[in-house]
């Protein structure tokens, strides 16, 4: 409040406040957070390797599993730049941003399989999903990715092939 009156001690005897409705912007807060959490809640129980990118291709976050995959903590690589670090193929890092897709939907992402040798050395089969997202505004504001590893489906339907052209 503001002092508008002080009596011979200099006490305060009138104050003015000025009161404002935040009830509509703390409504807004709370669904903010709840939405934040609700994300950050799938983004950490997915079982698979998940990154977000923003629309310049940085990362803004990634799950446990993804950087065991690629043995990169988020610390180190959170707003660097996909084709930066050097960590997908570059025929793959490319479609994360808007500019390299070729695509004008925001609807449209991607599907690729690809075998990549990664930070083990081992070569693994991985799908990779990549899907737009959108801002306020309804233009391209980054990229969600979920990496699955398929190797172990891949080896499983070789040896089934082989079998059946045993018999």
């Amino acid at each position: 409040g503001i002092s508008r009156n002080k009596n011979d001690q200099g006490e305060t005897t009138c104050l003015d406040f000025i009161v404002h409705n935040l009830s509509d912007l703390e409504k807004q807060k709370s669904m903010h957070q709840a939405s934040q959490q609700r994300v950050r809640t799938l983004l950490i129980t997915s079982p698979n390797p998940v990154y977000l990118l923003d629309e310049q291709g940085k990362f803004i976050d990634c799950n446990l599993a993804f950087e065991l995959l690629f043995k990169q903590k988020l610390s180190k690589i959170k707003n660097k730049n996909i084709q930066e670090l050097d960590i997908l193929p570059a025929e793959i890092s490319c479609l994360h941003t808007g500019n390299n897709s070729n695509y004008s939907s925001v609807n449209v992402g991607h599907d690729e399989a690809c075998t990549w040798q990664l930070a083990n050395d081992v070569s693994h089969s991985l799908q990779l999903k990549l899907k737009f997202f959108i801002d306020k505004n309804k233009k391209r504001a980054g990229v969600v990715g979920v990496i699955q590893d398929v190797t172990a489906l891949k080896l499983a339907q070789s040896q089934l092939e082989k079998a059946r052209k045993h018999f």
